[in-house]
Parts: structure tokens; sequence; C-alpha cells
């Protein structure tokens, strides 16, 4: 299990099960004669002291927003608390064991530093420069031409080798139910489904499919088998349709997530042509990670590929 999964999950449990519900020593105020005692005008801000050090209601209330979503219905804020107690106490005996000063701790913690600095300066840069109604619909309406309207409803005989498609063209000639030769011939997973690929989006549709789709009209199998890197294939146009694009209310907000991610690219290369860069050790290119090969039956769950 690695670290952030820890963090997320196992520690929060852990120190909610430990938390004592009002009963831990540290929440039931300091006593009168203890050096750590503070007065009440000192305590304003501050929820709690543990082993002298206090934890301040910001903190708290910060800490309660970030497991609000985490937590059951019947939590109490004396529970969140008890928590946090708890947390202090780790941390507590995490510095007392120089933690840390440990190297690998240190980078970590630099990279949480820097990741929290980096999205305060993007949260900063998208509020002094919000994306308008008029932006995002100007997007939407350039997008439009580009958008795919056909669909189209395919099906499909896979043979391991030209021979067996042949075999399978002849039956078709004869005037064989394409549906029953699939069954019997096919060796895709959608054979017993009668070679059935579902509606795809004419972006979806194998490459090698797609150069045959414009001389298929309804109801036609294409009269040569086609060759792709799964085997080789019939292929039987069922239907066709124009899919209108969605309105633009529908995808509003996926518009102006592309648009401040665009701004966003933006606010870092005019930061990057100001800069003054110095590579001295340049780093070595990492491998192209091998693309996950496609299923010859997948059926797209997307249809609006620009958004």
């Amino acid at each position: 299990m690695n670290g952030k999964l820890i963090a997320a999950c196992i520690i929060p449990l852990i120190l909610s099960a430990c938390s004592g519900e009002g009963k831990t020593p540290a929440t039931d105020g300091q006593k009168e004669d203890s050096p750590s005692a503070i007065s009440a005008t000192e305590t304003d801000s501050t929820v709690a002291v543990v082993n002298g050090k206090p934890i301040s209601e910001r903190l708290f209330e910060a800490y309660l927003k970030q497991r609000e979503d985490a937590l059951s219905a019947g939590a109490t804020r004396q529970r969140i608390l008890d928590e946090m107690i708890n947390f202090e106490l780790v941390i507590q005996d995490a510095l007392a064991n120089d933690l840390d000063k440990n190297p690998d701790i240190v980078t970590e913690l630099e990279l949480q530093r820097r990741n929290i600095l980096a999205t305060a300066a993007f949260r900063e840069h998208v509020r002094k420069n919000p994306i308008t109604e008029e932006d995002m619909r100007k997007d939407y309406e350039s997008r439009m031409a580009d958008l795919t309207m056909t669909e189209f409803r395919l099906r499909h005989i896979l043979t391991e080798d030209e021979t067996g498609a042949q075999q399978v063209l002849a039956r078709l000639n004869k005037g064989a139910d394409f549906v029953d030769v699939a069954k019997e011939y096919s060796t895709g997973p959608s054979a017993s489904e009668g070679g059935d690929l579902g509606w795809q989006a004419e972006p979806d549709v194998l490459p090698e499919f797609r150069d045959k789709l414009n001389d298929l009209k309804k109801g036609e199998y294409a009269r040569e088998a086609i060759q792709t890197r799964f085997g080789w294939h019939v292929l039987y146009l069922e239907d066709r349709r124009d899919n209108p694009p969605p309105a633009f209310a529908e995808v509003k907000e996926q518009v102006r997530e592309i648009l401040q991610r665009r701004q966003i690219e933006e606010y870092i290369v005019e930061l990057r042509r100001d800069a003054e860069v110095e590579i001295i050790k340049p780093a070595t290119v990492m491998p192209t990670p091998a693309p996950e090969p496609l299923q010859p039956d997948g059926k797209p769950d997307i249809m609006m590929n620009n958004y």
C-alpha cells in the first residue's frame, strides 16, 4: 500500500478510532495549576492545547472541512477535535524523533509545499481572469464544425485468416443471413450477438472500417474482407444516423474547464517566456509507454470527443 493511500484512508480511521469522544485529557481543559494554562482571552481562537502546543480554531475548521466528505452523518465536531488532537500527538512524536530531518521526508514536504503554492497560484490567476459566458459560447460555437455528426450501427464477422473470410463472403453471396453466419463463423467476442458492434461515432470506428463506410448503404456488407491487427473482418452496415451536437447548456461546464486549462497553459508559457532558466543537467528522455491495445468489439462510451 502506498504512502498516499495510508495518509488518505488508514490514518484518519485510526485517529478516529482512538478518539475519546471528549474524554481526551487535552480536551477537558487545562488544570488551574498547570503551567500550560491559558487565560480565556488567550484561548479565544484556540480549540485545544496539546503538550503546550495550541491548535487554532482556523486550523481545526480547515481540518473539519477536509474531512467532511469522509465523515458519517452522525459524526460530531468533538469527535473530529479528538481525532485532530491524536494527529497532533503523532506529529509531535514524529518531530521528537527528528523525522522532519530525514532527507526523504524533507523532499516530500517540499514537494507538497510546491504543489500547494502552485495550485494557489493557478486558482488566483483564474480568479483574476474569469471565463465569461461569452467566452464559453464563442468556443462552443467554434467547435461545432468539428463535431462528428454521423454514427454507424455496425456488425462484423472476425476470422483468423483470409481463407476463413472468403468462406464467409461465399455464404453471404449465396443469400445467407449475416447474423446467422456471424454466430457460426466469427471468432470475435460479439459472435453470440451476431457480430453486433453497436453504435459508433466515426472517429471511434477502426480506420480500416472507416475507409469502407462511404461505399456501403444500410443493410449492405463489404464485398471484400478487411484485414486489421485483430484478423480478417467482413463488415456490415446495419444503420447510420445523424447525432446532433449537445446543447450549450449541457456542456457549458466542460467548456469552462477546457478554457481554464488553456488559460493555465498560457499563464505558464508567459511565465516561462519572461524567466531566466539555465539547465545544468539535462534530463534523460523517458521511454514512451506502449498504448493499450484496442478491443475489436470495443464500443465507445462517449460520442462527443471534442468535449
